[in-house]
């Protein structure tokens, strides 16, 4: 093989997919290849005519415009185009165009056809759809460090022991012996199932907290049996479920003791400090340490401990949806526990109130860069004491979150915000002003206030947003909710370190918040306020209505694999920042993303372009007003 041809053979060699040809076939390949040079300007292939090749860009630089003349993709060094016309030998769908002084390699149409008959990996290339590379490339994001994969251990092996169990008309002063004599800080109570004799149910839990609180603290008799003490019915979790699922559970529900069971049947427990004995850096403990807290400064030190927690959760194979979950589990404590320092310090409430979490917050997925939104439903008009009460209450803890590292809100979306502490009433009827005569504002406001969740009174929440998703279908809004959905177009991909449009231009930073997360977002909020749906985070969202219908099954898997990679780039970059003690962002810069995580998002560009092209037709947007 002359120099020339060795040059060729490892030039594609470096590149993905002809690097999984086994050598013999890419130095045969090589022979049967030509070189065609392009002078700038030059039409390579017009729409409407059938490849003569599939051609490998060498050097240089094609543009490729859709019939419209639209920018669908610019080819670099490496790339590969004219392969659709050419793989069904029909007529092109594009126009290429060298945009700079281009060498292309040609291939005949009849060599790539058989390789990819041939060789699976390098037909997978070609073959797959958008949302497949974006499902692998995921998982390879996901891929823990060596010794970081801690967190995805099974229940099962984690459980060391067996239960530490007792019947339920055990006396209490029997169970605190066992307790005591076992050494352990909670006790599983059991009573034997009627199907089977060597079967036992579940029928609750004792800790050394109840112990204390109900004998010692309220005179419980010790010879009552432990049942009258028990927690009944406790929230259990299987073996097959990890160590985060175990830790989200505890953090959401204020756990410390969570029973493990396989079949129905009780097989042990799982303990906040059998999860803090995984990892040094543990999200429980960190909450604990939150929720103990009694000064602003002891909670803005304990908020601290987040970014490293992050880092680590970033490392190990923990996805981006369950590391929101837990940066939400750590907002909510500091949310509750400043709501409690500033209760102890303004006096009792007047009456009741909520404090509710909008936006990421309210869906579940706080980022470390994540600004706050909250706001306050009372359950009644206050007069003019209570008002200046609530007021003081909002002010000290939306200073205080922002103290502790959740900005204000730059659109004043915050309780402190006279407009945004009303009753339930109230609420509604602004809710039905917003669904009834959607202008710009309301549009703006759905972004936000639709993803509302109670941290505290959900009893004056849940009825109304009840109410809100009963009302929410209405055609009218709905389209507008949707024609700002693809108001944003995604960008077709990066060129020279800048991120492109369908016009050609660039910019040099892509905001993987605003140019990513939030149509996926946005369209997952749409479906599921078409169908009355419940829930806030956008990965349930979009599964709660795939099941009813609203959207495909294959649609919604496809944006959350899309949210999913995008989510988790974006964790990955403020995780870095973090950690050289910069300011956390949502801005990356394309040119330092290795070379598969920037076809992965062009990848998932494409998902969130043909979500948005269902929705303008499903709305028919070009008649909405």
């Amino acid at each position: 093989m002359n120099v020339e041809l060795t040059a060729i053979r490892d030039f594609l060699a470096a590149h993905h997919p002809f690097d999984r040809l086994p050598g013999p076939v890419l130095e045969d390949l090589v022979t049967r290849m030509t070189s065609r040079y392009y002078r700038r300007d030059t039409v390579i292939l017009t729409a409407g005519r059938r490849a003569e090749a599939a051609y490998v860009l060498r050097s240089g630089v094609v543009d490729i415009t859709d019939t419209n003349g639209a920018l669908a993709d610019r080819c670099v060094e490496g790339d590969v185009f004219g392969v659709s016309s050419v793989r069904d030998d029909s007529p092109s769908r594009f126009t290429m165009v060298a945009l700079e002084d281009s060498l292309a390699l040609l291939m005949s149409p009849e060599d790539f056809r058989r390789l990819l008959a041939e060789h699976r990996d390098f037909s997978r290339f070609f073959d797959v759809q958008s949302a497949e590379r974006v499902r692998a490339a995921v998982e390879a994001l996901r891929t823990p460090e060596a010794g970081h994969d801690v967190l995805r251990t099974e229940l099962g092996d984690l459980v060391a022991r067996p239960p530490v169990a007792v019947d339920e008309a055990v006396s209490i002063r029997d169970a605190a012996r066992l307790m005591t004599g076992q050494g352990v800080s909670a006790l599983l109570v059991t009573r034997a199932d009627q199907g089977g004799a060597d079967r036992l149910v579940l029928s609750g839990i004792v800790t050394d907290r109840d112990m204390r609180r109900l004998v010692v603290g309220e005179g419980r008799p010790a010879d009552a049996a432990v049942a009258t003490i028990m927690t009944a019915d406790p929230f259990t979790i299987g073996t097959e479920a990890t160590a985060v699922d175990a830790m989200l559970a505890m953090m959401q529900r204020g756990f410390h003791h969570l029973p493990v069971v396989s079949g129905g049947q009780p097989v042990g427990m799982v303990t906040s400090g059998d999860l803090m004995r995984l990892q040094q850096a543990n999200p429980v403990a960190i909450v604990g340490t939150i929720a103990s807290s009694g000064s602003l400064e002891e909670l803005i030190a304990a908020r601290g401990r987040l970014p490293a927690l992050v880092h680590d959760l970033v490392r190990q194979d923990v996805s981006a949806p369950e590391i929101g979950r837990i940066v939400t589990a750590v907002g909510d404590a500091v949310t509750r526990t400043l709501l409690r320092i500033a209760e102890q310090d303004l006096g009792p409430a007047p009456f009741a109130y909520a404090w509710v979490a909008l936006g990421s917050q309210g869906r579940l997925e706080l980022g470390l860069s994540s600004d706050q939104d909250n706001a306050l439903v009372l359950a009644e008009e206050p007069d003019e004491a209570a008002a200046a009460w609530f007021a003081g209450l909002a002010e000290r803890v939306t200073q205080g979150m922002a103290a502790c590292g959740y900005p204000l809100c730059p659109g004043d979306i915050m309780a402190s915000n006279p407009a945004w502490r009303l009753t339930r009433d109230q609420w509604q009827h602004v809710f039905w002003g917003w669904i009834n005569e959607p202008d710009s504002t309301a549009v703006l406001n759905a972004d936000t206030f639709f993803d509302m969740r109670p941290l505290t009174g959900p009893e004056l929440v849940e009825p109304l947003l009840g109410a809100v998703h009963r009302s929410s279908a209405s055609p009218r809004f709905l389209a507008r909710l949707a024609r700002e959905a693809v108001s944003w177009q995604p960008p077709i991909g990066f060129f020279r370190g800048f991120v492109l449009d369908r016009a050609g231009q660039g910019t040099k930073g892509l905001d993987l918040k605003a140019g990513g997360i939030a149509p996926i977002v946005q369209i997952a909020r749409i479906h599921a306020l078409a169908a009355g749906l419940p829930e806030v985070s956008t990965g349930a969202r979009l599964g709660a209505a795939a099941a009813t219908g609203t959207i495909s099954q294959q649609r919604a898997d496809d944006l959350r694999g899309a949210y999913d990679m995008i989510s988790h780039l974006r964790l990955r970059h403020q995780s870095d920042q973090a950690e050289h003690g910069q300011p956390t962002d949502n801005v990356i810069d394309p040119s330092a993303l290795p070379t598969i995580d920037r076809n992965s998002l062009r990848d998932a560009f494409k998902i969130i372009r043909d979500a948005q092209q269902e929705l303008a037709y499903t709305y028919r947007l070009h008649a909405v007003s």
